[in-house]
């Protein structure tokens, strides 16, 4: 009895997550929205999913959050800027954080983030937080930067769940919950006679 309420409990959230994810995709935030960075302090990014930054620039700053156990892939923050608070930085002067970019990456490639150099680029990702334990932005220098009360973080490189999946989700939790619900009339039918 416990089990099929669990599994009722189960089925029930992936037909809602499948529904929202299919909803989204077509119709709401989980489309591609590119932005340029320097356009992006005049956008709320709390109601987008999916965007690409285009001439967006790394400081050359990051934070380190390693796994909890030594295998585990650690995390990189680090923030992304436009060319003119890029140059406000190499003035010595502060700037405002809007998104902190996060990556999974593996044990011993601190230095890798570093070397990643300051050249425009192009990232693409959902925006995530990367979980409680990571989400460190005054471990940067206070001197350089000011986070944004709404601070979002990016994380490079992911991508929503396709269409496809989604409506397979739904489908699979579907048949699930009928299923239950026939095997329930015909066990209720079955104590009658």
């Amino acid at each position: 009895m416990t089990f099929r309420i669990i599994l009722t409990f189960v089925s029930i959230a992936a037909l809602i997550n499948g529904c929202s994810g299919l909803i989204s995709q077509q119709f709401g935030t989980g489309k591609l929205q590119v932005f340029a960075m320097k356009d992006l302090s005049q956008t709320d990014l709390s109601k987008k999913d999916f965007i690409q930054l285009s001439d967006a620039q790394i400081t050359g700053d990051f934070i380190f959050a390693p796994g909890k156990v030594d295998n585990n892939r650690a995390v990189v923050l680090y923030p992304l800027v436009d060319e003119a608070q890029l140059d406000s930085l190499r003035e010595g002067r502060k700037i405002h954080i809007n998104l902190m970019a996060w990556e999974n990456r593996r044990p011993g490639s601190e230095a890798d983030t570093v070397s990643l150099g300051m050249q425009p680029k192009e990232y693409l990702g959902l925006i995530r937080p990367p979980g409680k334990r990571f989400e460190q932005p005054e471990a940067l220098d206070s001197n350089k930067y000011q986070m944004s009360e709404n601070l979002a973080y990016l994380a490079i490189g992911r991508k929503p769940l396709s269409w496809e999946w989604n409506a397979v989700i739904m489908m699979a939790s579907l048949l699930i919950l009928l299923l239950m619900v026939r095997r329930s009339a015909s066990t209720r039918s079955a104590k009658k006679t």
